[in-house]
């Protein structure tokens, strides 16, 4: 990957963090990402950064969907296998995989595995519907995205390991 790419993701990364800070409109922001093929989203809001995959040291007796520990600027982090974590078919993380970098109030900081992230989308009320009953546990909703639907994941309940 260049080097103009990998500002393009800090840059996306800079933009995110500054219209988070913005006043709260009707608009909501969403990261959009990729796990198995499928579009998934998160709200922004719960977003710290994102980052790219590092060197990981193994836990012991560790979950399954917990890949390891990492060091990012010098603090520790937790890293998830987001695709294990919501029962999809693991598989190795590819160039494009990311971490998505979230605050947790009982965990700290917590780096998210995706396969790709895509983007960040503006919505506003009109674009979002329920899950209804097939949508899960950890889902919170869908987001109207192109002529699709983005899976909009609750981040409480993905954390949550009793969920």
């Amino acid at each position: 990957m260049s080097a103009a790419s990998g500002s393009g993701w800090q840059a996306l990364a800079r933009g995110a963090a500054l219209r988070a800070a913005e006043p709260a409109g009707l608009a909501r922001e969403f990261l959009c990402f990729e796990l198995a093929g499928a579009p998934y989203a998160l709200p922004v809001g719960e977003l710290r950064e994102i980052a790219r995959l590092r060197a990981l040291t193994p836990l012991p007796r560790a979950a399954l969907d917990v890949l390891g520990i990492a060091s990012l600027r010098g603090q520790v982090i937790c890293v998830i296998d987001l695709r294990r974590r919501l029962g999809l078919p693991a598989e190795p993380p590819g160039r494009s995989a990311r971490l998505a970098i979230v605050s947790d109030p009982e965990r700290g900081l917590c780096g998210l595995l995706v396969d790709r992230v895509c983007g960040v989308q503006r919505s506003d009320a009109s674009q979002l519907r329920p899950a209804g009953a097939a949508g899960g546990r950890a889902v919170a909703g869908l987001l109207a995205r192109g002529g699709g639907f983005a899976t909009l994941l609750d981040l409480a309940r993905v954390l949550d390991r009793e969920a």
